[in-house]
């Protein structure tokens, strides 16, 4: 195995078994041979433990290369910026793929039908706070038009 990409889920964050089986999982990937990816999309629960503070942001991405443990490539962005292209490392010697986050999310949401699964008439947990709430507004009506669910 090169590497793993591991897209966290509400289990990894939030339910205390959850995270200290994912946690224990993650710290044996970070002890083999294999680079691991992790993508926080996820603005509830608790953060991926790091030596030092994450920057500021809404999401991340942790690229973790064998060769420079215990360092790592953090990512972040908010939730009004598009989502970033990160490098997906490779075998020794081979260059990193670079994966278009925001292309791969957009093509997943198209072809799995998540407009018609996902209530955007409901209250977003955490809070968005008034401005970021407008903004998601304003996107779901250009996106879906003004009488959306």
């Amino acid at each position: 195995m090169v590497t793993v990409i591991e897209l966290l889920s509400p289990a990894n964050k939030v339910s205390r078994d959850g995270r200290t089986e994912y946690l224990a999982k993650r710290n044996a990937l970070l002890r083999s041979q294999s680079h691991l990816v992790e993508l926080d999309l996820l603005r509830s629960g608790e953060r991926l433990p790091t030596v030092e503070a994450h920057p500021h942001g809404d999401f991340f991405a942790f690229v973790s290369r064998t060769e420079r443990r215990p360092q790592a490539d953090v990512y972040a962005w908010n939730l009004v910026q598009p989502l970033p292209t990160i490098p997906i490392p490779l075998g020794e010697g081979d260059a990193d793929v670079m994966l278009d986050l925001q292309s791969t999310f957009n093509s997943t949401y198209d072809r799995a039908g998540y407009d018609y699964s996902i209530h955007y008439d409901r209250q977003v947990e955490p809070d968005l706070g008034t401005v970021r709430e407008k903004w998601v507004r304003t996107c779901v009506e250009q996106r879906f038009g003004s009488g959306s669910k």
